[in-house]
């Protein structure tokens, strides 16, 4: 063991289970001093956080806090029900820090010296803020104190703000949050924010304002009527995710934004279409941009939204998704001849916009001329189908993939339970006969919704895997033409 360097005991450290690390400690001094090397603990977590206790014993959590000098994340509950270790006076240097509050006055006061303390340390570079409950009456002004000290945290890289198990309307949080003010001066650090949670305005704004010359990413829930504004003064600002804005089109000349993710839902009143032309202005000049989600959008104002992305015919997006809620689109043809402008389309996805009909014009409609980069094409029609596998012997998937060899074809099928194999009044699949003796073949489990797969080359998946990122779970068919 002597003839051993120091270097090879420090690589088999690293990756010892964090208690058989503290047992090392007593075989020797050498041990002792090598299982404390900073080496050992930059990988490390320290999860102190009921969901997690099956990955990290607690009574670990105390020695780790006070004998380890970095470790890369660390993870707090610190509800008024669950202990506190010593995270406030620990040495133990963090590069993320999650914390997850209840929403007492307890967990929100015991939560600023953990903050203050990790900053204090030099390494924090991504803080997490988690609320499992709304804020409990009477600690408001503990959580606005809270706010305020995250807010002016310096030198985040990285600043998340969400709450857990779809807890989304937090109602006394967003009223103390529309009062938040702050007076301290940043110096801009941080790359990306997300709020997930409705804190209002107020609070956005000033993260928005202190730390527009380095921000990249940013993901609002509830933005203001000067957001865009604020936005279009972020000179690297590459992804935008957000609700719809007001004054939207000022977006147009960030000449670094390429990704933007609107989406609807409970944060845009229903019936509002106030801010669709400012919206469709700003994709009619953003030219920049390389990927597009529309998310719970209504179909027709979606179509409005994709034809003003292809208006000007110079368009350089690759990706484009629509998932629309409501009633399915009225007519396939206007999207079609949209889609015919935007000559760099790699990947287009659509969920819930069209039904099963509707699938087989949109089928029809595209062929190598018009869409000449398209690869990869996800559906989810509307309504139910009785087989997904029937898409394989349909004369519409064999004519667009005759026409254009390159394309992938991924099918969302809501199948009722059924296999892909099992639809036994499925005409198609029982002419062609293509049931029998497959049952026991295919390892199809029964499941609400089945993705098929349909491609003319052999390796459909190491080819759709290229184009896009949801080919996960998806039972592939070669569609002989």
């Amino acid at each position: 063991m002597e003839a051993l360097p120091d270097d090879v005991i420090l690589v088999v450290l690293e990756h010892l289970p964090l208690e058989d690390l503290f047992t090392s400690r007593l075989v020797c001094k050498r041990f002792a001093d090598l299982a404390l090397a900073p080496d050992v603990w930059r990988r490390r977590q320290i999860l102190d956080y009921h969901h997690h206790s099956y990955h990290q014993k607690k009574c670990q959590v105390c020695p780790a806090l006070r004998l380890a000098p970095r470790v890369n994340r660390m993870c707090y509950d610190l509800s008024k029900k669950h202990r506190h270790p010593p995270y406030t006076t620990t040495k133990c240097a963090a590069v993320e820090l999650s914390v997850y509050l209840d929403g007492s006055a307890c967990s929100a006061r015991a939560a600023v010296p953990v903050i203050g303390n990790q900053v204090e340390l030099g390494r924090l570079q991504r803080l997490y803020l988690a609320f499992y409950r709304d804020v409990t009456p009477g600690a408001e002004p503990d959580v606005s104190l809270l706010l305020q000290t995250v807010a002016s945290t310096c030198g985040l890289k990285k600043l998340s703000l969400n709450h857990m198990f779809g807890l989304q309307n937090l109602t006394r949080l967003s009223t103390m949050a529309s009062t938040f003010s702050c007076n301290t001066k940043l110096e801009s650090s941080l790359t990306h924010f997300h709020c997930g949670v409705q804190l209002g305005p107020c609070f956005e704004n000033f993260v928005l304002a202190a730390h527009a010359a380095t921000l990249e990413s940013v993901d609002i829930s509830t933005p203001s009527p000067s957001t865009a504004e604020l936005l279009a003064a972020a000179p690297k600002l590459r992804t935008l995710c957000s609700p719809l804005l007001t004054g939207m089109e000022a977006l147009a000349a960030c000449q670094s934004l390429s990704v933007v993710r609107l989406q609807g839902g409970f944060c845009v009143t229903a019936g509002d279409t106030s801010k669709l032309p400012g919206a469709a202005q700003f994709f009619r000049g953003a030219n920049q941009l390389r990927e597009v989600h529309l998310k719970h959008v209504d179909p027709c104002d979606g179509v409005d939204l994709v034809r003003a992305l292809a208006a000007s015919g110079r368009s350089r997006v690759e990706e484009l998704s629509l998932v629309c809620s409501g009633r399915k689109l009225g007519k396939v043809q206007p999207l079609l001849d949209a889609l015919a402008s935007l000559p760099a389309l790699r990947c287009l996805e659509m969920k819930s916009l069209v039904d099963g009909q509707q699938v087989k014009e949109l089928l029809q409609g595209i062929r190598a001329e018009t869409a000449p980069a398209l690869r990869s094409l996800i559906l989810t029609p509307t309504g139910h189908l009785q087989c997904a596998h029937s898409w394989v012997h349909s004369r519409v998937t064999k004519a667009v993939l005759t026409t254009n060899p390159l394309l992938h074809i991924q099918m969302k099928a809501r199948t009722h339970g059924r296999s892909a194999y099992e639809a036994k009044d499925c005409r198609t699949c029982r002419v062609k006969k293509c049931h029998d003796g497959h049952e026991g073949d295919w390892e199809v489990l029964r499941m609400s919704t089945i993705f098929v797969g349909l491609s003319s080359c052999n390796d459909a998946r190491h080819c759709f895997e290229k184009f896009s990122r949801n080919s996960d779970d998806v039972f592939w068919w070669r569609v002989d033409l």
